[in-house]
């Protein structure tokens, strides 16, 4: 053995040792302490997408009185002071209202744009869910939620975030990951990974996509089109299957009221594995890896 080469403490676990298509744990340990919360504050986000315009917050309410004290002496002057006051009183409570409806209308937009940076913490691959058996259950929405590509637990993600921190030995954490790997292989990843590996279908010539539909069977080519969405693809899949086939795929599409997210992930899976064996065998005028 070489006396060189790097060993790992003795209380650490091997990294080498995970799946080839899972990270490891010391990458997703990298990814969650690489989260900068600050940048997840929808209230600091609004702030940053107010601008030069931040001091009217601030200044609405004394601007709202001096606005109502002008209107009503100006107004009196050409007026009953009552009638002047209570027009007064109407133009700024509908100009407290807009900017009221402005505040809201931004603070929904900083609510997606960290949704959006949370997306891209995530990944295609997920983050939080590989850590999810060190959450409390009362997690298990945000978990789910997130499984299904949607972001809209933000507290409850950043809280996530700062428990995992807090609380989360490395060194176990590390362990647990080599222990349940097994069953943290591809099945375990977001619904999305698998819309992107499927979606990529798309890059196979004619030829190729219709040998491999050729030997895949209906109900998986049903499930890849009811989870990728994709028209363009749809339709090349049904003008490239048997007149027959593609009149059942059809009917099926128009009947199913939900689709089962394990059965999908399976689904793609066993095509996706039917393309390699085929390229292995020269069937296809693309590599294996091109299935990866």
């Amino acid at each position: 053995m070489d006396q060189n080469a790097e060993q790992l403490p003795a209380s650490e676990p091997r990294s080498d040792a995970f799946d080839d298509n899972l990270p490891t744990a010391q990458e997703l340990l990298d990814r969650l302490n690489a989260i900068d919360l600050t940048q997840l504050d929808v209230e600091l986000v609004a702030s940053e997408l107010l601008g030069p315009w931040k001091w009217a917050r601030v200044l609405a309410m004394p601007i709202g009185a001096l606005l109502l004290f002008l209107l009503t002496w100006l107004g009196s002057y050409f007026t009953h002071v009552l009638i002047s006051f209570t027009v007064a009183a109407i133009l700024v409570l509908l100009i407290g209202k807009w900017l009221d409806r402005y505040e809201r209308s931004l603070k929904l937009q900083a609510r997606k744009v960290v949704e959006g940076r949370i997306a891209e913490i995530e990944g295609t691959d997920g983050l939080l869910l590989y850590f999810q058996d060190f959450l409390p259950k009362r997690y298990k929405p945000l978990i789910k939620a997130l499984q299904k590509g949607h972001y809209y637990y933000i507290p409850q993600y950043i809280e996530a975030v700062e428990l995992l921190r807090k609380q989360l030995d490395p060194v176990k954490f590390q362990t647990w990951w080599l222990i349940k790997r097994d069953s943290l292989k591809t099945l375990g990843k977001p619904l999305r990974y698998y819309t992107s590996r499927a979606e990529r279908l798309k890059l196979l010539s004619d030829e190729d996509l219709q040998t491999l539909l050729e030997h895949a069977k209906e109900h998986d080519i049903l499930n890849l089109l009811l989870l990728t969405h994709d028209e363009a693809l749809a339709r090349r899949v049904l003008n490239l299957l048997s007149v027959m086939i593609a009149n059942q795929v059809k009917n099926d599409l128009y009947s199913v009221q939900k689709l089962d997210d394990e059965t999908a992930k399976l689904s793609v899976e066993r095509i996706l594995e039917l393309g390699k064996k085929l390229a292995r065998k020269g069937q296809l005028s693309v590599e294996p890896d091109f299935f990866a």
